[in-house]
């Protein structure tokens, strides 16, 4: 089975719950399928299927990477086409943008063949789901964000695991 790579910020167990608790709160109004607690990510890249020799040199690569951290202030819910709930921010804190525009310029140096849409900072709480009517209050979740991972993700297993190949900083 192929497997598929993705970098990403990869939050606490605490922050991933309230991820999860919020999702829950829009299944009555919008459907869907909730992404499970393990799952909760923020993707800095998707790369999609990758060499086992070329996973290896860009492991190396990304060591040299300086990691970045800060707070992210997830206050804003949205949807996109097909079905997607996410949360994410108003404003973007600039280390955040740095550290995906960083992780970019080394995918370009080694190859790596990636999505290249713009980076757009969000956590998925819905697959499959239907816009809501409106949106429900809630608190911003704020989440203490170290470093980033790269994650390994196998769609052709039950359930699609994913992995965290390595954490760095």
């Amino acid at each position: 089975m192929d497997s598929r790579l993705f970098l990403a910020l990869w939050p606490d167990e605490a922050s991933r719950r309230r991820f999860y608790a919020l999702g829950g709160r829009l299944v009555p109004d919008c459907g869907g399928r909730r992404m499970a607690v393990d799952k909760l990510h923020l993707t800095l890249a998707f790369l999609g299927p990758v060499a086992e020799a070329q996973r290896l040199a860009l492991q190396q690569a990304l060591a040299r990477v300086v990691p970045t951290e800060g707070v992210l202030r997830l206050d804003r819910l949205g949807y996109w086409q097909p079905g997607i709930i996410w949360l994410g921010m108003e404003t973007v804190p600039d280390f955040l943008a740095e550290q995906a525009a960083a992780l970019r310029t080394v995918l370009d140096g080694c190859g790596v063949d990636y999505d290249r849409k713009p980076f757009k900072a969000h956590v998925t709480l819905l697959r499959q789901a239907a816009r809501p009517a409106r949106w429900p209050a809630f608190s911003p979740l704020v989440w203490q964000a170290r470093g980033f991972c790269l994650v390994e993700s196998r769609p052709g297993e039950p359930g699609s695991p994913y992995r965290v190949l390595q954490h760095f900083g």
